[in-house]
């Protein structure tokens, strides 16, 4: 009766689990896990899963591999979702690294790595500009005869589109299209902000126009897409017709959209019309942040309207020293730095203060990847020895891809890790990992033999 009790709790902290991981709530689903600890519950696969997705979907990534590492220590055996939800968490914090190598792992555990993890894994290449490496794992995915889905294809794309690879891109939009798989505004998004990146603005304007024909409504990131292919290519007039577009077909502008246009106002010597487009927004209700003061400032810099730019920049609302650096740069050093010395010794102590707590940030960062490496490696260790056991050497043997030696860091076994300056070795040691990674896929598939 009482082993019925417990499995009936497990089931209801798994389903209020999963409701904070649909509502994003990943401080809630923490404090379930230690109240099941408390009452004495033991949370399952399912439990943990489902608090790895909330922090997943709220941007948490360091508490998702943090739960990922204690699941482990729980000697719960993630199942595919987990591993999705963590690998899409370090994912969308730009640690690639990680993200990969939670993905390679899957492999030594035995674990199969379907659609869903292959699109997760080449989204965290994408947003980390690693088209190389995205491109890498969408062939093998073809390679395995898994069928890439939309999700796949527009991280793939967009990873071409920040690696300046617009020709692929255009190439993969083919093959969507001729493969069947349907494309929406995330797709044609992609794909002209590659053509953007490649300077090709022709191009991005003739998929704008064929949005609609393909049953395809273009939104506002579609349109500030296309201003900035505009924009790249010093085509003020038409970025400006893109912008009355927008406004005049219902899809709206935003504060990009007109930074966008002043800028190609600026690189067109238009200084007149990028000053009207800003007085405009304050008509408009639209806000004007500091990339808007910017790009007007640096309009007025280049025609020479100093008086007008330092009366710019004297409106600015007070901003972070770094937003002020960028801006400085955009102008004139020597002519603004009088408005900004007066409070340098101030905003350099908030400076420090912030230094202080991304240091802090970056030293939990790196126990949380040290303790998730280490269980890797005892698990790699024990598959290695399972496959090939030696009866007469009892010895860890070091593994093929985490065996260097960088820094301080050396690993020849499951403990030999220096924590001697290990953030910057543990580093290293994922570099080691992804450089391994690259040389089996260009062997052609021996990952997944």
């Amino acid at each position: 009766m009482e082993r019925a009790n417990v499995a009936s709790n497990v089931v209801t902290y798994s389903a209020l689990m999963a409701s904070y991981a649909t509502d994003r709530q990943w401080q809630k689903a923490s404090r379930l896990l230690q109240t099941m600890e408390v009452k004495c519950i033991p949370p399952n696969v399912v439990t943990y899963s489902s608090a790895i997705r909330a922090c997943e979907r709220a941007g948490a990534w360091g508490m998702a591999l943090r739960l990922f590492v204690q699941m482990r220590k729980q000697r719960i055996q993630p199942n595919v979702i987990t591993y999705s939800s963590a690998i899409a968490a370090c994912g969308k914090a730009g640690r690639w690294r990680r993200a990969l190598e939670l993905f390679l792992s899957m492999y030594h555990l035995g674990l199969d790595r379907d659609v869903v993890v292959y699109s997760v894994a080449i989204t965290a290449c994408e947003k980390a500009g690693q088209w190389q490496l995205a491109l890498s794992l969408f062939n093998e995915m073809n390679t395995l005869s898994l069928k890439r889905d939309d999700i796949a294809y527009n991280a793939m794309i967009s990873a071409c589109a920040k690696g300046k690879q617009w020709k692929r891109a255009v190439e993969l939009f083919m093959e969507m299209d001729s493969s069947g798989v349907m494309t929406s505004v995330h797709t044609y998004s992609a794909l002209i902000i590659a053509c953007a990146r490649g300077k090709k603005w022709r191009r991005a304007l003739a998929f704008l126009k064929s949005m609609p024909e393909n049953g395809v409504n273009p939104n506002i990131i579609t349109y500030n897409a296309a201003i900035a292919a505009c924009e790249t290519s010093k085509q003020w007039k038409k970025a400006l017709e893109l912008l009355r577009e927008a406004k005049s077909s219902g899809v709206g502008v935003d504060s990009i959209s007109y930074a966008t246009t002043i800028s190609a106002c600026a690189k067109g010597g238009k200084w007149t019309q990028a000053l009207a487009l800003f007085e405009e927004m304050e008509l408009e209700s639209i806000p004007r942040d500091t990339y808007v003061f910017s790009c007007t400032i640096n309009a007025l810099a280049q025609a020479g309207e100093w008086v007008k730019a330092l009366g710019l920049f004297q409106q600015m609302a007070p901003v972070d020293v770094s937003e002020e650096v960028e801006i400085i740069g955009r102008a004139d050093v020597e002519l603004v730095s009088r408005f900004l010395s007066q409070d340098f010794e101030i905003k350099g102590l908030q400076r420090e203060g912030v230094q202080k707590v991304v240091a802090e940030t970056k030293q939990q960062e790196w126990q949380a990847a040290l303790d998730l490496m280490l269980m890797e490696i005892e698990a790699i260790t024990a598959l290695s020895a399972r496959l090939d056991p030696d009866p007469s050497d009892s010895s860890p043997k070091p593994l093929p891809f985490l065996s260097r030696t960088k820094g301080n860091v050396v690993t020849s076994g499951p403990t030999s890790v220096n924590s001697r300056n290990a953030p910057d070795g543990i580093d290293d040691q994922f570099d080691d990992v992804v450089d391994d990674y690259l040389q089996v896929l260009a062997r052609g598939g021996g990952a997944t033999a």
